[in-house]
């Protein structure tokens, strides 16, 4: 049987759809691993149920999501990010009902992950930050806003290999689906309340 991986992104605290894609994933013998791409809590209500379901499992990686840190600087006393203050009283609504436990967790969750999976150098981020700002404060932070400004950024990161491929959130996850042309990736947008799986032949 042929090994495949399965991503996903935003769940946004969206347990009902986190649930419905994890029961089909895995219904799916072939998944060999989980790749979650950031932005696990917020705008959904069901913060400790979707880090309590992605924590218990141990065929999951993840990367951090703005989301994320941004309700993490909440809880640590850091300043808020001011390109998110139109969330910010709900990132404090969500900071006073996580379960503290999931704290440390989430705070260990790197914002890049890299792998050579089937050949192929995968570079997987939630969002684009300039390579020189990886261990920096969202707060200094400015996220790319446009193509050009995320192609500027992909370069930097390609310097390394040519090979790489970026995948990160939403539409440019399916840029991956032109340069790979074996295996399958599933794809999810759960924030977006999708819960069937997006699968596709590479």
């Amino acid at each position: 049987m042929q090994s495949k991986i399965a991503i996903f992104t935003d769940v946004h605290g969206n347990f009902p759809a986190l649930n419905a894609v994890l029961d089909d994933i895995d219904k799916r013998q072939e998944i060999d691993h989980i790749f979650c791409l950031g932005d696990m809590i917020a705008i959904g209500p069901d913060t400790n149920e979707v880090l309590e379901a992605l924590f218990a499992r141990n065929d999951i990686s993840m990367i951090t999501g703005n989301h994320d840190e941004a309700v993490l600087a909440l809880i640590n006393g850091e300043e808020h990010p001011k390109s998110h203050i139109h969330v910010r009283e709900h990132h404090e609504w969500i900071a006073e009902r996580m379960d503290k436990s999931y704290i440390a967790q989430l705070e260990k969750i790197p914002r890049l992950i890299k792998k050579n999976i089937f050949g192929n150098s995968l570079l997987f981020i939630h969002y684009h930050i300039e390579k020189h700002k990886l261990n920096e404060p969202l707060v200094t932070i400015h996220l790319a806003e446009s193509y050009p400004q995320v192609l500027k950024i992909w370069k930097d990161y390609l310097q390394d290999t040519q090979r790489t491929l970026s995948v990160s959130v939403t539409i440019i996850l399916l840029i991956i689906f032109r340069i790979i042309k074996r295996n399958i990736l599933i794809l999810v947008h759960l924030g977006a309340m999708i819960v069937q799986l997006l699968v596709m032949q590479l």
